[in-house]
């Protein structure tokens, strides 16, 4: 057999062993990652990690990032502790089904000092 075309026969070989592994990864996959990344450096206590790979899923609509938030800032870890974040994020969660974000929703109104209560039902309405 010629050299160049044992060549040729391995890289042909390689190529299409090679496209029949590769695995399609979707964009959901990757915003999982993200978020997977962002529960496991929240259980190690390191919130600024939490915080950044977090909040722009939040932001771009997904319930149970917008959820972290919202326990990031009614507790206070890693961000200053912010009734009205903290609300922000479970009444977003929680109009998308999250039953966890509408109940910390619930138990944060009735846990706020009254003052903070009042604005509390004020923006879950």
């Amino acid at each position: 057999m010629n050299k160049s075309f044992a060549y040729l026969l391995v890289g042909l070989m390689l190529t299409i062993g090679c496209s029949i592994v590769r695995a399609e990864v979707t964009d959901d996959d990757i915003l999982a990652s993200y978020f997977n990344k962002g529960i496991a450096a929240h259980g190690a206590g390191d919130y600024a990690t939490a915080l950044r790979l977090a909040r722009p899923l939040a932001e771009q609509g997904d319930a149970e990032a917008q959820l972290l938030l919202g326990k990031m800032y009614v507790n206070g870890t890693g961000v200053t502790r912010d009734f009205r974040e903290a609300f922000k994020w479970f009444k977003l969660s929680g109009e998308q089904g999250d039953v966890e974000a509408s109940f910390m929703l619930g138990v944060s109104a009735v846990s706020v000092p009254k003052r903070r209560a009042k604005y509390a039902v004020s923006i879950s309405s």
